[in-house]
């Protein structure tokens, strides 16, 4: 693994960013201190004693500029660094073999650059469900927890009743799909002389349904407190920032969504029509 220094995460760390400390001991006991002493006199703490803080007492917190040994401490940094770079890496690999397939279209070689994207989606994957485990696991969050819990429930709900009745409302077709899908595997599992699992035509999709069900209510629970702190940034972004920048957040806001729209249309010629078009 990169370390900070090596890492191409470093340039995103370097531009304005800043942390806040709350006071220490001494600076809360001198304010206390001097708080009593504009309304009568008091007798003075000792190092030891412990003594109350009052809710209208002045304090303020301490703003220092983020270094790379700040960072160290943070939770879950070493693998944003890690899928950070591998990431940059991975789109490098994957734009050198488009154009490499764009001046040798014949070429019939395995496309490398798709393993390259798989590896880095896995990672993130990982990255996520390390998260949600400790929001799962820890004692203290009881609420976020509970809201993880209540959220897959109602993104499997969701996801069960889109995925049995998308054809009827929605130009997805996806029991086609799954037929010319279930007939490509079974072709292939006779080409390799395994009848024993080679009819899979007459097969119920009901298993299917409960798999992709189960795969997007996790995946909802696990970007759920990701996406809600990307919102809120966002929206603090566009108030703070002016009219060119808040048109780049907007696009970078809804640019998933485009891609997205991008990516299911070949998907869906693919298996419902049989060709590859992009």
């Amino acid at each position: 693994m990169f370390s900070f220094h090596c890492s191409l995460t470093s340039i995103k760390t370097d531009f304005r960013l800043y942390y806040f400390l709350p006071p220490t001991q001494d600076q809360l006991r001198t304010i206390v201190e001097k708080k009593y002493n504009e309304k009568k006199k008091r007798q003075r703490y000792n190092d030891n004693d412990i003594f109350n803080v009052p809710k209208d007492t002045p304090i303020q917190l301490i703003k220092l500029p983020l270094t790379p040994v700040d960072l160290n401490g943070i939770p879950f940094f070493d693998t944003l660094c890690f899928v950070f770079d591998y990431l940059i890496f991975a789109l490098i690999v994957f734009t050198l073999s488009e154009i490499f397939i764009y001046f040798f279209p014949s070429n019939r070689d395995t496309n490398v650059s798709i393993i390259w994207l798989f590896i880095a989606a896995a990672f993130m994957l990982h990255g996520l469900a390390k998260l949600t485990a400790s929001n799962i696991g820890s004692p203290e969050l009881t609420d976020e927890r509970n809201l993880i819990f209540c959220f897959c429930a109602i993104s499997f709900l969701f996801c069960t009743v889109f995925t049995m009745s998308c054809d009827k409302y929605m130009d997805i077709q996806f029991t086609e799909g799954y037929k010319n899908f279930t007939q490509i595997i079974g072709n292939f599992m006779k080409e390799q002389k395994i009848y024993a699992i080679s009819n899979y035509e007459n097969k119920s999709p009901i298993l299917l349904y409960l798999f992709l069900s189960t795969m997007f209510s996790a995946l909802a629970s696990m970007t759920l407190f990701p996406s809600l702190r990307y919102s809120t940034m966002y929206i603090r972004a566009s108030l703070d920032s002016s009219k060119p920048m808040q048109l780049l957040l907007h696009i970078t806001f809804l640019l998933p969504i485009f891609i997205l729209t991008l990516f299911m249309n070949p998907v869906k010629r693919h298996f419902v029509e049989g060709r590859y078009d992009l």
